[in-house]
């Protein structure tokens, strides 16, 4: 009986000892959860936040694209003006300077003339009217003296009066030329400071993209901690009450470059037969700048994974369709600025971004080698060129492989 009373009261002991280790436990446990959660849902809030902003920012960066083609394309007419007016004013000069020696040598033939009075006195001429063997010689003889007399001097005012209007018109021409070259400059001026502006945005919307990114990392990982707990206990898989060791571990890898392709996947490149040969899409620029593979952005920072090649071309370039085929996109966006996406068809297609206008719409058919766009700076871009890109089934692909 002894032995019987005993045996519960240690039972009694044990139980008593595990219900109150329990929730301890239990309430350390659902503590940490809740933490979890309310870490998790605040980090949710500052990403609609920030989603927000990404949004009110690209609007601001397409608005600032626009006003930086309306200042590129009034500098460029009157670069052209100024170019125009400086070979006006070149042509000018050197119709002044012709008509400066047309007047001399008009001076230096009245000068003989006039010396050669002076040294046979009118007696030269008036031997010339008298020598004549008839009257009629005679008033010929003193019409062609009085001519030669009355031509020498038209022709010299004549000349002298040219040479003064060409003279006013290049002191006005000069003078339109320096107050064009002022208002170019005034012009180059404004489209830098939008030009500045609008980097700073492009900055900033960055900023606030890797923000999103790492604050999804962390929530992620907030995720992994609270799947690791026993949804029936609040317990840590493969741990008693009371354990010291760690409260668990993300479980999640790094997810490595956030620059990848928006199709999850890149090729190194596939081979090219003769029937998808593409042909190159900026035709007065060959140079490229930025080759496809990895590489640290300009604009982001960091390694990222560049989808395509870009072609250094001044803005304004041609560009043409690399191929025949369908315009599936023809329109902007933030980061591609105006763009073009041609479907080839056999799952071939090809991407042109920031250009500074496109001359093609979404679904017209457009033959290999038509100008399709100018290429510009608009999007994340830090300068004028052309962004050219190949997918192969859905996937990014070299395109040097293509062309």
């Amino acid at each position: 009986m002894k032995r019987r009373y005993w045996t519960a009261l240690a039972f009694l002991l044990i139980g008593s000892l595990c219900l109150t280790a329990l929730p301890d436990w239990t309430v350390k446990a659902k503590s940490k959860t809740e933490d979890l959660k309310d870490k998790s849902k605040k980090k949710e809030e500052e990403n609609k936040q920030l989603e927000k902003k990404v949004a009110d920012m690209e609007k601001q960066i397409q608005e600032m694209d626009q006003k930086i083609e309306k200042a590129s394309d009034k500098a460029d007419k009157l670069e052209k003006k100024l170019k125009d007016t400086k070979k006006q004013v070149e042509d000018t000069k050197q119709k002044l300077s012709e008509a400066k020696s047309s007047k001399e040598k008009q001076y230096k033939i009245m000068s003989k003339r006039i010396k050669y009075l002076y040294e046979n006195g009118s007696a030269g001429y008036i031997d010339v009217i008298v020598q004549a063997k008839s009257f009629n010689e005679f008033l010929t003889r003193l019409d062609y003296v009085s001519k030669i007399s009355n031509y020498d001097n038209s022709m010299f005012r004549k000349l002298r009066k040219t040479q003064d209007n060409i003279a006013l018109a290049s002191r006005k021409l000069e003078k339109s030329y320096k107050e064009i070259k002022a208002v170019t400059k005034e012009a180059k001026e404004e489209e830098n400071k939008i030009i500045s502006l609008a980097d700073g945005k492009k900055s900033k919307l960055m900023q606030f993209q890797r923000k999103i990114a790492s604050n999804k990392d962390l929530m992620q990982k907030y995720q992994d901690r609270l799947n690791s707990y026993d949804t029936a206990s609040n317990t840590p898989s493969g741990q008693k009450p009371g354990s010291n060791s760690s409260s668990g571990s993300s479980g999640s890898s790094s997810s490595g470059s956030s620059g990848g392709s928006s199709s999850g996947s890149h090729q190194s490149g596939g081979g090219s037969s003769s029937s998808s040969s593409l042909t190159w899409p900026v035709p007065s620029c060959h140079t490229v700048t930025s080759s496809y593979g990895n590489r640290t952005h300009p604009v982001q920072g960091g390694t990222k994974f560049h989808e395509g090649i870009d072609i250094g071309a001044p803005k304004g370039s041609t560009v043409v369709a690399a191929g025949s085929g369908t315009v599936e996109v023809a329109g902007y966006s933030p980061y591609n600025g105006n763009w073009v996406k041609i479907d080839h068809g056999n799952g071939l297609e090809t991407l042109y971004l920031h250009n500074s206008s496109l001359s093609v719409s979404a679904g017209q058919r457009v033959s290999r080698g038509q100008k399709i766009a100018s290429s510009g700076s608009t999007g994340m871009s830090t300068g004028p060129h052309v962004h050219f890109a190949v997918k192969k089934n859905g996937s990014y692909v070299n395109p040097m492989n293509y062309l």
